[in-house]
């Protein structure tokens, strides 16, 4: 089916969809449109940079996820 083809459907289905089913779409579609307008600030933007750049420097420094885990549930 092309996109073309389920816009259509959508807009048909919307046309005689139910209240409930109408805000959730909605609701989908604005939390799209806050994910595209969401810009990190150049000090969190310089934070991941260096991290970044310390892994691709010693990508083999970290710990994996399972050895974390174990750290941390040793804590508990």
């Amino acid at each position: 089916m092309t996109n073309l083809q389920l816009r259509e459907e959508l807009l048909a289905y919307i046309h005689r969809a139910d209240d409930h089913f109408i805000q959730l779409v909605y609701s989908m579609m604005q939390a799209n449109l806050d994910e595209e307008d969401f810009r990190l600030s150049e000090e969190h933007q310089a934070i991941i940079d260096k991290r970044i750049a310390a892994h691709q420097s010693s990508p083999l420094a970290g710990a994996n996820w399972q050895i974390v885990k174990e750290k941390i549930e040793k804590k508990l």
